[in-house]
């Protein structure tokens, strides 16, 4: 089981906004990234496209045990979280599911929620 520390207490705002997308890049989607805001951490090195398993660690120390499907391409795409599940702690690990759109160009990787728009940019 591929496995994503994530250590976040605004979780997984993993999609992103608008932008222009495509093409190659310097830095793989499949990398480590390290969130502008408040410096959690997506480590994505293990996964590729399509379904994928996770582990997300919250800030509450909540462990949540989420899928996660990629769809798109190294410059756009979508990522989904869904069948979050409850593996220690105590939390709300049904608040992590969603979907979000990415965009990524050379070393930034832009992410918004599609539900509520919020987005957020990672190095």
């Amino acid at each position: 089981m591929k496995r994503l520390a994530l250590t976040l207490s605004l979780l997984f705002i993993v999609a992103s906004c608008g932008g222009g997308g495509g093409g190659s890049s310097d830095k793989s989607l499949f990398s480590l990234w390290t969130a502008d805001i408040n410096g959690a951490v997506l480590d994505f090195s293990d996964f590729g496209f399509g379904a994928n398993s996770t582990t997300i660690f919250l800030t509450s120390g909540a462990v949540c045990n989420c899928a996660i499907n990629f769809t798109g391409d190294e410059g756009e795409g979508i990522i989904s979280i869904y069948s979050c599940s409850l593996y220690s702690g105590s939390g709300d690990c049904g608040t992590q599911e969603g979907s979000f759109r990415y965009s990524k160009a050379p070393e930034l990787l832009t992410s918004c929620n599609t539900a509520t728009g919020v987005c957020y940019t990672w190095h």
